[in-house]
Formats: structure tokens, C-alpha cells, sequence
């Protein structure tokens, strides 16, 4: 009789375990990364039938009957598609002069737009949206909204000098003006909104790495949260990287552990968890008194920022980094409009003061400056330039990664 009880209660607790299971789906939708920002894909004249870039001289093949008053050239970076374009899928632009260009995609990438099935890509209304498949997978996928909002003349000399136009095309690179690029924004996340042990809870994943893949361990992220968080347009606040061993995140009290996520995106699977969790920073924490070097060779607390009437607003940046310079100017002006309400610290890689001094000397970027350390970057999960952290008046976080139109609208 006992032994039989025993039995009862090891199969009751087995199927108490397995119905402790929360299996998440989500539509086939994506979304982009961030709302308020958008990238640029580069044109390039076509020489015949070759083109050449800063990878290389390509030779490609026209597709059967192409007609085109204008053509030129462009990839999209997709590390889930090998082949003769590295990092890269080919793609022909014919009548980018024109408000609606259309695109032939190299979709199996080996430069022959002649033996692609797929039907062309059309603009209308001057913009498109689109979804490349993987090379080993046709499931590995992310979406790509490229549209036309031609720079005035002042916006595109500043972008040709700050890419380097002129000196691509003085070494044999055919890159065009920026009067012609595309404005461009990835598709790479997967959100849904769901309940958790009876609470509203938004569910995201986010393909980090750009291989068409959610599942990418130290790499792609997962994200549990508010239902009116705006991860779209913050990704990094309270993102989690999917650890090699075990992933685990709090919502509402309750330590969960991932225990699957479909490669492809399409669900993941979770259960309650007792094992230690140490949380990641986010919202509405205090903010960590790290200690900084300063260029000039002493430390900074980042508490002695905080006093109480002004925003702190981190602004990591980096000379190299070129959306850097073109957002520089900007925060100069963003800065003198809100003196009174904001306080400024910028944060960089340099440790020579001369890279630091050229950089604000030549933007005007009067504020205190100091340098990263492997702490900080780890701390404020920072992993890119530039990114903007806005932290309030008492200490408390308020984003770590936003935009400066964004801190107007949260700091008035």
C-alpha cells in the first residue's frame, strides 16, 4: 500500500512538472529593431556587367529581358546566406533615379540575377518591404523596409564627407552620392503579447547576430516585460542574451527558466525556476556607482553626477564611429536647449586626451567626459556607438539606450 502511494505521488509530481510548462507562440510577423532610428544601404554604379566595392570586384549576370533607364547595385547584410558575396546578398537597382526602383535579389547568391524564380521587387509610393530567406534554411529569415526620402543638398554633402565618397571612388570604389541611398530599417524581432500565472505580459525575441535564427546562444536576446514597454523601440532595456548554460529572468517575483526556443522564431518554451537569479539592470533601478577614468588620469564617481534637479544623459560615443559625428551636433544643440533640466556625460573608448579633446572641441561638447571601462560596458549591457542612457534626478534609471527627441518628450 505504501510502496503504491509512493508510486502515485512520483507520477503526481511528474505531471505537476510537466504542466508547470509555458509554451509562448508567435505569428510569423516581424518586427523592426527600433521604431525612431533607420540605417542607410549604400548605391554603386555598375561598370558592364561587374561592380566594384570594398569587398572586392564582383561579376555578376543580367536577368533575362532586364530593362532599365538606370541601374545600380547594392547588398543587404545577412549572415545567413553564404556564397560568393560575403556577409551579403546581391542586389540590382533598375531605375533608382526614379520615386519607385525596382530590386532583383541574388536569392541564391552566386551572382546570377538570371536563375532567381522570385519575382521583383517593386517600390510604390516610394518605399517596399521585403523578406530574405536563408541559404540551408528557407525558414532563417528577417524582413528589410527600404524607402526614398531623397537628402537636401546640405544633408548630402555632409553624408558623402562623412562616408567618404570621394575617397572610395579615388580608389576605385564605386560608391554613389548619398543622394541616392536608401533609408533602410531591419525586421528581426518577434513580440507578442500573452498572459503569465494571470498577468499581461509582453513576449519578445530578437535575432541579434542577423542569420535568420532566434535561438543563437550569447547572442540573440529574449525579453519578458510590461505589456506597454516599448521594446521595439528600446531593445536593451531589459533584454536578456540567451546563456549557454541556462537562461533565467524574473517577471512579477517569479524566477523563470527558458527551456526551449524555436529556431526559427515560432515559440518558446519556459517553467519556474528556484535557481539564484541575479537580475540585469533596467528601468527604474538605481543607478551603479561605477567608478570611470577620466582622460586626464583621475576618476570619476557616476553617482557625483546625480544631484537631485537635472536628468543625466550618458552619451556614449566613440571617434571611429561614424553615426557618432552625424548625431554630434544635434546633441550640442539638444544640450543648450535644456541646460537647465539636463546634465551631459560623455563616455568613450579613447584613453589618449587628444582623441577626446579633438572630438568635443570640434562639436562643442563642453560637458565632462570619461572613459569606459569592461565593468560599465557589462553593467549598462553596452555594446554599441552611440547609445544614450537618461537617467533621473534621483538616480534611477530611465532607459539605457534612447534618442534625444525621445528625452524631450520624457523629461517635459
Amino acid at each position: 500500500m505504501n510502496n503504491n502511494f509512493l508510486l502515485l505521488a512520483i507520477f503526481a509530481f511528474c505531471l505537476t512538472g510537466k504542466s508547470q510548462l509555458t509554451t509562448i507562440q508567435f505569428s510569423d510577423s516581424l518586427f523592426p529593431q527600433e521604431n525612431e532610428s533607420h540605417g542607410f544601404t549604400f548605391l554603386f554604379d555598375v561598370n558592364a556587367d561587374s561592380v566594384s566595392t570594398r569587398f572586392g570586384v564582383f561579376h555578376f549576370k543580367y536577368p533575362k529581358n532586364f530593362q532599365a533607364n538606370d541601374t545600380a547595385y547594392c547588398s543587404e547584410y545577412f549572415v545567413g546566406f553564404p556564397g560568393k558575396r560575403p556577409r551579403g546578398i546581391s542586389m540590382l537597382v533598375a531605375n533608382y533615379k526614379s520615386g519607385n526602383p525596382t530590386l532583383y535579389i541574388d536569392r541564391n547568391n552566386n551572382l546570377d540575377f538570371g536563375d532567381d524564380y522570385n519575382s521583383p521587387i517593386s517600390f510604390r509610393d516610394s518605399s517596399t518591404f521585403f523578406v530574405l530567406t536563408g541559404k540551408s534554411d528557407p525558414k532563417e529569415q528577417f524582413g528589410m523596409k527600404y524607402w526614398i526620402d531623397k537628402l537636401d543638398t546640405a544633408s548630402t554633402s555632409f553624408h558623402d564627407k562623412m562616408f567618404n565618397v570621394e575617397g572610395m571612388r579615388e580608389k576605385g570604389i564605386d560608391m554613389m552620392s548619398s543622394l541616392y541611398w536608401f533609408k533602410t530599417k531591419r525586421y528581426e524581432s518577434r513580440i507578442t503579447k500573452t498572459t503569465l500565472n494571470g498577468d499581461s505580459v509582453k513576449v519578445a525575441l530578437h535575432d541579434y547576430n542577423i542569420n535568420g535564427r532566434f535561438d543563437d546562444a550569447g547572442k540573440d536576446m529574449i525579453f519578458f516585460g510590461e505589456p506597454n514597454f516599448p521594446f521595439d523601440a528600446d531593445l536593451i532595456s531589459g533584454a536578456l542574451t540567451l546563456d549557454t548554460s541556462a537562461t533565467l529572468f524574473s517577471f512579477h517575483n517569479q524566477v523563470y527558466k527558458v527551456i526551449e526556443v524555436d529556431p526559427f522564431g515560432k515559440f518558446i518554451t519556459i517553467e519556474p525556476s528556484n535557481l539564484a537569479y541575479e537580475k540585469s539592470l533596467g528601468p527604474g533601478d538605481p543607478m551603479p556607482n561605477l567608478m570611470l577614468p577620466t582622460p586626464q588620469g583621475d576618476s570619476l564617481s557616476l553617482k557625483s553626477m546625480i544631484d537631485g534637479k537635472h536628468y543625466l544623459v550618458i552619451d556614449m560615443w566613440a571617434d571611429w564611429c561614424k553615426p557618432c559625428h552625424a548625431s554630434a551636433p544635434k546633441l550640442k544643440e539638444f544640450a543648450e536647449k535644456h541646460r537647465d533640466k539636463v546634465k551631459m556625460l560623455g563616455v568613450s573608448p579613447h584613453n589618449l586626451n587628444d582623441a577626446v579633446a579633438n572630438y568635443t572641441t570640434k562639436y562643442g561638447h563642453d560637458w565632462t567626459q570619461a572613459l569606459t571601462t569592461k565593468e560599465f560596458m557589462k553593467t549598462f549591457l553596452a555594446d554599441e556607438y552611440p547609445r544614450y542612457i537618461l537617467i533621473d534626478p534621483k538616480g534611477k534609471i530611465v532607459s539605457l539606450r534612447t534618442y534625444p527627441h525621445q528625452i524631450e518628450e520624457l523629461i517635459e
